[in-house]
């Protein structure tokens, strides 16, 4: 057994669990997991999973404006607050980034190789300095 995983007895029979520590996806509680499980077919009794949902549908609009409740009342966020269900990651937050903050300036520490080539969308939409230039960046 590797140092992240751990074995754990589900119902009548033990099972491997892999722990993922590195960015993205984290380890979920295995009850969380079960459920998932239970209902990927028939999601609350609408007949299909929440992947085959619309996402125009009353069902799925159900979920977003309960994960919302959900989320303000846990990190405690105010009304005045919007929240954003976003895809993309790393690499859109630094296309997002320079398309808010342009407008009152910004400036980038280009410290490593990723840096020095997300801080580069800010060009496209207005002027971006690079504030410090890491000597092994891809731009020197």
């Amino acid at each position: 057994m590797q140092a992240n995983q751990t074995m754990i007895q589900t119902g009548t029979h033990k099972t491997m669990r892999a722990h993922n520590f590195s960015a993205g996806p984290a380890v979920m509680p295995l009850l969380v997991l079960e459920q998932i499980q239970a209902e990927l077919l028939n999601y609350a009794g609408h007949g299909m999973s929440v992947m085959e949902m619309s996402h125009r549908s009353a069902q799925f609009e159900d979920i977003l404006q309960r994960v919302e409740a959900d989320l303000r009342t846990l990190l405690n966020i105010p009304e005045a607050y919007s929240i954003l269900f976003l895809q993309g990651g790393a690499h859109l937050q630094f296309t997002m980034l320079p398309t808010n903050l342009l407008p009152a300036g910004a400036s980038w520490s280009v410290s490593r190789r990723f840096t020095s080539s997300k801080w580069k969308p800010g060009m496209a939409v207005g002027c971006a300095v690079s504030a410090r230039s890491h000597p092994s960046s891809a731009t020197g």
